[in-house]
């Protein structure tokens, strides 16, 4: 969803666009998995006087209305992310880094499944961690290294 198209979405939903929520969308539509607290710092740089608590309920108005995604990446921070083509995470456990896949292993059996248990499923989340090409060179370089030096 483009910055434009995510301002009307937010308007149509009966939300007056004030100067913080502009910023947070502007921010929201730049950057990918960005927590409120980084969020919170970019904000200040152009209105000092906005609190973390403002950033913060505003990100859980979005939430509520639809229009951005919670992440968790197992790193101690909720990251956020603009609700555009469905998609889920291959995430780092060494340095966080995220990559977005298309692919979306939910299948009918598990709407099946739900149905049988008069389940109504809303939504659902998929990210499977391990190591990026980067952390994974450097954790056999690392082992490479101990095994040359007990030699």
């Amino acid at each position: 969803m483009n910055f434009q198209k995510l301002i009307k979405e937010f308007k149509k939903k009966g939300y007056k666009l004030t100067p913080q929520r502009r910023l947070i969308l502007e921010i929201l539509s730049k950057e990918k998995h960005i927590s409120a607290e980084e969020i919170f710092e970019r904000i200040k740089q152009s209105q000092p006087n906005v609190s973390f608590g403002t950033v913060y309920r505003n990100l859980n108005i979005l939430l509520e209305l639809g229009l951005i995604n919670q992440l968790d990446f197992k790193d101690g921070r909720t990251r956020f992310e603009l609700n555009k083509s469905h998609h889920h995470h291959l995430i780092c456990l060494d340095c966080g880094v995220a990559f977005e896949i298309q692919v979306c292993p939910f299948n009918s059996e598990i709407f099946r499944a739900a149905d049988s248990q008069d389940f109504s499923i809303e939504n659902h989340s998929f990210e499977i961690y391990g190591y990026c090409r980067n952390c994974k060179y450097n954790k056999t370089k690392k082992l490479d290294g101990k095994e040359e030096q007990q030699s």
